[in-house]
This record gives C-alpha cells, sequence and structure tokens, in this order.
C-alpha cells in the first residue's frame, strides 16, 4: 500500500523575524561590508529589530484569497523544466521558463505584457552566497519584507521601459508600455519534486494591515544597488493575517505583488517571509525554490497610473550611470574591475561600452537595437561640461574610492608592481 501524505494542518503557530518598532527614525539594513562614507553615516549594519513575535499562519488553500483583494494568489501551472536545469541551464531558465511564467502572470491578471528582469534560487544545501548578494544560489530571506516601495519601483518601471518596450516589438506587439497600469510581481515555485515541507513561505494578507500605520519605509543596502522598501510595523502584529500554502508542489506558484500602480485594489503590496514550521518533520527534505521578478503592463488601463518617462533612451543611461557610482560597494573582484579601467586610457569608454553591450543580461538590454545601444552610449560619455550624463567624469570620482578601501588598493598595487601596466597597454593595443 502506497505510504500516504499526513493530513494538511488548518493552522501553525511560529515566530516570525523581522518586525520593527516605528521609533521615527528611518530603518536601514546592509546585506554586504559597508564603504568607508557609509560607516560614518551608518554606525551599524542594521537598525534594531523586534523580538521575534508568535503569529498563527493559516492554511490558504481554499480560502479564496486572490492578487487585487488580498495582493497574493496560488495558481497551478506546470513546468517542462527539471530540477537540475534549474540550477545548471541558465539559458533553459531564461528563455523557456521566462516564457512559462510571463504566461501565467498573463493569465493570471490579464496583463498584455510581462517582462521579466530577475529570478533567484533558493536552497540552504546548495547555496553558493548569503541572501541579497549576487550568487545564482542564496539562502532563505528569514525576515519579514517586502521586495519595493513606490519611490524604488517608479524609478524600475522607467529605467526598465526601453528594455520592455523594445521585447514588446520584437514579439510584434505594438503597444505603448509607458501608461496606463503596471504590476511589479513575483512568482514563487517549489523546483523540487519533493512537496515544501521545510522553511515555506509566509505571506500577509494586506487587507488585514492598519494603514498607513503599518509601513515603514525603509533603505536596503545590497551589492552594486540600493533600494526603498517597506517593513512592517510591530504595534499592530496581532491584528495581521498570515498564510501559508502546505506541500506546495512543483506544478503550483504562489503569484504576491509587490507594488501596484493602480491605488484603487485593496492588495497592492504584500508583505513576506521564510519562516520555520514547527510541524514539518525534522527529516524533511530541503526547501529548493526559486522567485522570478517581472513588470506587469496594462497600457489600456485607465486612469493613467504610471509615473511620467519623457525619455526612455536616458532612463537606459541613467541606469548605467547610477550602477557605477555604487561601484565602491560592490564585490572586491568587480571593484577591481572598474578600478582597473578606471586609470587604463580610453578605459571609461571601454567600460561603457561593455555595461551598454550587456552580455550577461544584467540590464535587460539584449533586446535593444544596436542603434539604441549607440544612442544610449553617446549620451552616457557627453561630458558634464557638455551637458551630458558625465560617465568618465563619475567615473574619476569612483576610483578612489576603491584605492582606498582597505585590500582592493593593496590588489591593485600589488598587481601595478608586477607589470599590470605592460598588460593593460598590451591589451588596449589588440582591443
Amino acid at each position: 500500500m502506497a505510504q500516504q501524505s499526513p493530513p494538511e494542518p488548518t493552522q501553525v503557530k511560529a515566530f516570525l523575524n523581522g518586525y520593527r518598532q516605528d521609533d521615527g527614525k528611518r530603518p536601514f539594513f546592509f546585506l554586504r561590508e559597508q564603504t568607508g562614507e557609509e560607516k560614518a553615516t551608518y554606525k551599524t549594519r542594521s537598525s534594531p529589530t523586534s523580538s521575534p513575535i508568535e503569529v498563527t499562519i493559516s492554511n490558504g488553500r481554499g480560502m479564496d484569497l486572490s492578487l487585487n483583494k488580498n495582493a497574493f494568489e496560488l495558481i497551478s501551472h506546470p513546468t517542462a523544466l527539471k530540477t537540475r536545469e534549474f540550477y545548471h541551464d541558465k539559458e533553459k531558465v531564461t528563455s523557456v521558463y521566462y516564457k512559462e511564467i510571463a504566461q501565467a502572470m498573463q493569465r493570471a491578471t490579464g496583463a498584455q505584457f510581462v517582462h521579466i528582469f530577475h529570478h533567484q534560487i533558493r536552497s540552504v544545501a546548495a547555496s553558493s552566497g548569503a541572501p541579497g548578494s549576487t550568487a545564482p544560489v542564496q539562502g532563505y530571506a528569514n525576515g519579514i519584507h517586502s521586495d519595493s516601495h513606490p519611490q524604488h519601483v517608479d524609478n524600475l518601471f522607467k529605467q526598465s521601459l526601453l528594455a520592455a518596450q523594445s521585447q514588446a516589438a520584437a514579439s510584434e506587439l505594438d503597444l505603448d508600455l509607458s501608461k496606463g497600469r503596471y504590476v511589479y510581481l513575483n512568482a514563487w515555485r517549489n523546483i523540487s519534486s519533493h512537496p515544501v515541507s521545510r522553511d515555506p513561505l509566509a505571506v500577509c494578507d494586506e487587507t488585514s494591515l492598519c494603514k498607513p500605520d503599518d509601513y515603514i519605509a525603509s533603505d536596503l543596502f545590497a551589492q552594486g544597488h540600493t533600494m526603498q522598501q517597506y517593513k512592517l510595523n510591530a504595534r499592530n502584529a496581532r491584528k495581521h493575517r498570515w498564510y501559508y500554502f502546505p506541500r506546495m508542489t512543483k506544478d503550483e506558484i504562489l503569484l504576491f505583488k509587490q507594488w501596484d500602480s493602480d491605488p484603487t485594489p485593496s492588495g497592492r503590496c504584500c508583505f513576506h517571509t521564510a519562516f520555520r514550521d514547527p510541524t514539518s518533520p525534522f527529516d524533511s527534505p530541503t526547501r529548493e525554490s526559486i522567485e522570478v521578478r517581472a513588470l506587469c503592463y496594462f497600457p489600456d488601463h485607465e486612469p493613467n497610473t504610471c509615473p511620467e518617462v519623457p525619455d526612455a533612451v536616458d532612463e537606459a543611461a541613467k541606469r548605467l550611470i547610477d550602477v557605477v557610482k555604487l561601484a565602491p560597494s560592490w564585490p572586491p573582484v568587480g571593484q577591481l574591475y572598474v578600478l582597473l579601467f578606471g586609470i587604463m586610457p580610453g578605459g571609461a569608454k571601454m567600460l561603457a561600452k561593455r555595461l551598454v553591450k550587456d552580455e550577461r543580461g544584467y540590464f535587460g538590454f539584449s533586446s535593444i537595437s544596436e542603434a539604441q545601444k549607440a544612442e544610449i552610449l553617446s549620451r552616457m560619455m557627453k561630458s558634464h561640461k557638455e551637458g551630458g550624463m558625465g560617465f568618465a567624469d563619475e567615473l574619476r570620482k569612483v576610483v578612489p574610492k576603491i584605492f582606498m578601501s582597505r585590500w582592493i588598493g593593496t590588489m591593485a598595487i600589488s598587481l601595478l608592481s608586477a607589470g599590470l601596466g605592460w598588460g593593460l597597454a598590451h591589451w588596449s593595443h589588440h582591443r
């Protein structure tokens, strides 16, 4: 006789990390080492959180929970990818899986177009880096948070518009994605053949929050970028309704909103966190999951709720400028990379070309035409004196900050003394 799965619990009690006491000070959190300037401003790596708070987390199955009402929804949408392919075949993830998720999001939301810009695989057993790092496989995010804030996501919308518009055109869709409505949406899936038992995801029903009391704007400092997020106020924790979906299978997807430009739905922003399920058997398989982040576009929505984007090419160029401004917060290898281009004759333009080319797809420029890339490069390279964005000017400001960092400078000096100058000249001559 086949062994039967244990019955799903109606609810569990568990302790959640990450609630905040609102003391009037803006919370912050560093997922990386602080730069010298940051240490002068922020004396610690994070502002204090509340002690873990015990809450009731209910089984959301069969509860009629939806994206527009509660800010999350469980759907069924199988994938063609095998577990190992999620780990070892990035090309298949971005070509096949992204299309599957775009279809699922369109079906669930009615969006006319979906632009996927990031994915993250999570497994403590196969982790190659901490949550918030640039590692392809990370551990779990065990703290209540949202992934965004209106200021951050409006900037994301502006800076992603050119790539999204180009992708839509490549799909022969004649859409003006700069207007209407957009939704920043996450898709969370178990990628293992075993149902999720350990460290499931809990999501908070937004209709149970007190507005605006419960939303605390905060700053997150990660490798290569900073962003605004909402943290959840502990003051009304006893009123918050938390849900999870026990034993999620590989054929299921949990969709949850990070922002909706339309202010009318009750569900617009979903706080979430991994949590330790006290009912999970000790020998349960390790959770393996993937989350995909996307912007869903509704260009026919009225009234227009999207931020104004006077020039999408300008916004794309600004994005790359911002990336280089944050180079002192990059991982050491990345800092050294920028430093070398910064001291090389003509290096600023070479670095700008590489960023615009976007061979690894970090900025979503793969669908942008060569003519558009050339225009982005032109605007980046025009100096501040010429009224431009001044990429070379900004790079010159960044180089001393990187060079003065504690061990990047030491590494650079060692390499230079070993004859790196000759190597750079040789490389520049043959590039």
